[in-house]
């Protein structure tokens, strides 16, 4: 991994949850971290071409094999905790279930689940079934 700052690290760590892009204001509302620490960590990732910025506040990775690295830098019990959040995020913020369905799924399979989370699990299967049909 490039030589970033721990916070910048961290920041990434937690962004590299998201599967395909991620929002620097979901990294900050997960994290609770002040938004200029937010900005200087997106700040070196972009200057070490860590990720790229695809929109306005929405950024990607560039390279999955550093955006994995990043992930399994997480402790399990914290890995879980912010997959929760994850999920309750896209829960408010995905406007249609089967796109919430397709973001949620990976984070479902990762930790414990509740009835709730098992019925969304079962929706999920039933969406990618629909798929080979």
């Amino acid at each position: 991994m490039c030589s970033l700052r721990a916070d910048t690290d961290n920041f990434l760590a937690i962004a590299s949850l998201f599967e395909e892009s991620f929002s620097i204001d979901w990294v900050l509302e997960i994290t609770g971290i002040k938004a200029t620490t937010g900005l200087r960590a997106i700040e070196d990732a972009i200057q070490n071409g860590l990720i790229a910025q695809t929109d306005p506040g929405i950024y990607c990775f560039m390279d999955q094999a550093q955006r994995k690295k990043l992930r399994a830098t997480l402790p399990k019990n914290l890995l879980e905790n912010i997959q929760r959040k994850i999920i309750k995020l896209y829960l408010r913020e995905t406007p249609d279930e089967n796109t919430f369905t397709q973001q949620i799924t990976t984070h479902l399979m990762n930790i414990d689940n509740d009835t709730e989370g098992c019925r969304w699990l079962m929706q999920a299967g039933l969406y990618y079934k629909k798929g080979f049909e």
